[in-house]
């Protein structure tokens, strides 16, 4: 049995407001994932999160997102709404579960988080050590933040990110990311879903080796409500190279074309006309994500359109 394994939820720490404002700083790089004894299978950890500072009405709360047998899990160490520093500890926690860790108070409000412990995190090796998996909603910016971290990585070829927009019934892959094939250190992963689909987006996360095997981990999610991007709509999609941006009357001044695996391939600027037409004729076939932003560089819309 591994204990204690040190785990980066996010792939860096959450910021510090200005402190006027906020007074708690959550050091997530030094959160520590704490192998119980084995009395259950699957077996449970703790997660240990260190705090400085106080919030006075500041409260951690957890909820299970999967699987639905999995114990409640509990809140305990020091408490940040009284003691200066400590540890928050998250107990009852299981191989292979999903979990939704809200972190808010009067001052600082630091979220929601839905992350996912692994299977193998307390008991058989596998071929890749994945320390844990993480989708963090960032609302202002229509966005999704996926994170990933492994402790080891033997005979790894890459990793695909899977997308499914009908409450996990069906999922299709959204980029692939090379892996770090042999490795004995920490590697972090991370990308970026610009393209949403409003409601409950659910992630998948598979690696595969070089024999062609593979493990799935996940889901997590992200939510979105309907907003402003309604009225920004492109069309048709699929389309052999030409598409037409509807905005309404919408302020738009920038069109940013991204490719699946992270790439920008193109930068347009807008008229500030309620249609225009765009001419995609010689971008190669496949899906590319579609970012539209106004004069203050404020994202409006994002879509995935096909180009046949």
């Amino acid at each position: 049995m591994k204990s204690p394994i040190f785990l980066l939820i996010i792939g860096l720490c959450w910021p510090v407001l200005s402190r006027a404002q906020c007074e708690l700083a959550i050091n997530l790089i030094n959160a520590e994932l704490v192998c119980q004894e084995e009395t259950t299978d699957p077996d449970l950890v703790n997660l240990n999160i260190p705090f400085m500072g106080t919030d006075p009405f500041f409260m951690t709360t957890v909820t299970v997102v999967s699987p639905p047998s999995a114990p409640e899990p509990e809140v305990g160490g020091q408490d940040p709404a009284t003691d200066e520093e400590g540890f928050i500890i998250i107990s009852n926690m299981i191989e292979g579960g999903t979990y939704l860790i809200s972190l808010m108070g009067l001052n600082c409000n630091f979220g929601s988080l839905n992350y996912f412990i692994p299977d193998g995190t307390c008991g058989m090796i596998l071929p890749v050590e994945l320390e844990f998996f993480s989708a963090q909603n960032r609302a202002s910016s229509q966005m999704v933040a996926l994170n990933w971290a492994t402790a080891a990585e033997e005979n790894s070829d890459y990793f695909t990110l899977e997308r499914s927009t009908d409450g996990g019934r069906n999922f299709y892959p959204v980029t692939q990311i090379p892996s770090a094939g042999y490795s004995t250190e920490r590697k972090a992963y991370a990308w970026t879903d610009r393209s949403p689909a409003v409601g409950t987006n659910y992630y998948r996360l598979l690696q595969y080796d070089y024999d062609g095997s593979f493990t799935t981990y996940g889901p997590v999610f992200a939510e979105f409500e309907a907003g402003d991007q309604s009225q920004l709509t492109f069309y048709p999609s699929p389309t052999a190279g030409l598409l037409y941006l509807s905005a309404q009357d919408k302020p738009v001044r920038e069109l940013e074309i991204w490719s699946l695996q992270g790439q920008l391939v193109r930068s347009l600027s807008l008229a500030n006309t309620t249609r225009q037409a765009i001419s995609i004729y010689d971008l190669r076939p496949g899906v590319y994500q579609f970012l539209i932003y106004d004069d203050r560089r404020n994202l409006l819309s994002s879509q995935l359109i096909t180009k046949q």
